[in-house]
């Protein structure tokens, strides 16, 4: 079973104690988002989330299953409302073969250029 596969069947107990994310994982994969750049014609959540895998961390959902939701807002930079086109997504990590809920999120902001393009703010805090 490949591990993609595996972590969308897991359900994290959110009753866990929180682990902080090791910082030389939270560096790179802060680092590997930010070498996406910032410009893209649809936000990359795919390869956000494939830089989190590398790293052993999944996205979670607030009832601890995988991840599975949409972002909705195409407001323009500069826009009224643009500041409320963010995403905090909680994470969990695997911890000796079980994935535990972590202290970190990933959170993610974007506005529409006009070029069409999005620009996106993307870390894990």
């Amino acid at each position: 079973m490949n591990w993609y596969k595996k972590a969308q069947d897991t359900m994290v107990d959110l009753n866990s104690k929180r682990h902080p994310i090791p910082t030389i994982n939270k560096r790179n994969i802060n680092n590997a988002i930010h070498n996406l750049g910032s410009y893209h014609v649809q936000i990359p959540l795919q390869s956000i989330f494939n830089i989190l895998k590398e790293n052993n961390v999944i996205p979670i959902q607030e009832d601890g299953a995988y991840w599975s939701g949409m972002l909705i807002g195409g407001r323009e930079c500069g826009e009224e409302g643009t500041k409320d086109q963010v995403a905090n997504i909680d994470l969990a990590i695997n911890v000796n073969g079980q994935y535990l809920p972590c202290k970190n999120s990933l959170n993610i902001s974007w506005c529409k250029m006009p070029s069409g393009k999005y620009e996106i703010v993307c870390y894990v805090g």
